[in-house]
């Protein structure tokens, strides 16, 4: 039982990190809310991790949420979370039906005993003790996605929110290297396309 409820731990923790939704979003999904799609890549060339990963994803029909019924994108690692938790449902001979985690309220006892064990539910930044639970599964799919250059417009779109909230949020506490780095990027791909137009 304990290895059945970990296993599915595990599973939520990985949807909430490749989707950014809120916990109640998550803990509300049916299956029938997914549809799993798998992008057809061309290329005969054998794909490694990254591709698999980048080729798959889930679109999600998101109905308990604050601001209303909304469509959602779970990315590629939340894709394979949700087959092996379909696997793990199959080989304990659970129905595929109703909702994916089987009507759980929520895994705040599992996930704070996860991280008691691994010394990770409490952190000191200055004076302040900081604490992680299920919440900050969306915090950190934010703050990645802007350290990857993803928008905020695009991140509000995406998680029901709206840029001011992020901006206010989220920004001001992108690393100054992931900022550089950010400035970079776009300033290369203007050169870029100045290149083409006078080509």
């Amino acid at each position: 039982r304990l290895k059945f409820e970990r296993t599915k731990l595990h599973q939520f923790m990985i949807v909430m990190m490749n989707s950014g939704m809120r916990v109640e979003e998550c803990m509300g999904l049916d299956w029938q809310d997914l549809n799993m799609i798998e992008v057809v890549n061309v290329s005969e060339k054998k794909r490694d991790y990254i591709d698999e990963i980048e080729s798959h994803y889930v679109k999600v029909r998101i109905v308990n949420s604050k601001t209303g019924e909304r469509e959602g994108i779970i990315l590629g690692g939340g894709y394979f979370a949700l087959q092996n938790l379909i696997k793990l449902y199959k080989e304990n001979n659970i129905k595929i039906t109703g909702n994916i985690w089987r009507n759980q309220k929520s895994f705040k006892e599992g996930l704070n005993n996860l991280l008691n064990e691994s010394g990770l539910k409490y952190e000191k930044k200055g004076d302040v003790r900081l604490s992680r639970d299920s919440k900050s599964f969306r915090h950190s799919f934010i703050q990645t996605m802007l350290d990857k250059g993803v928008s905020s417009t695009l991140i509000a779109k995406m998680l029901g929110t709206s840029t001011d909230r992020i901006d206010k949020n989220y920004t001001s506490h992108m690393r100054l290297d992931s900022l550089i780095e950010q400035m970079n990027k776009i300033d290369r791909e203007n050169k870029l396309q100045n290149t083409k137009l006078k080509i």
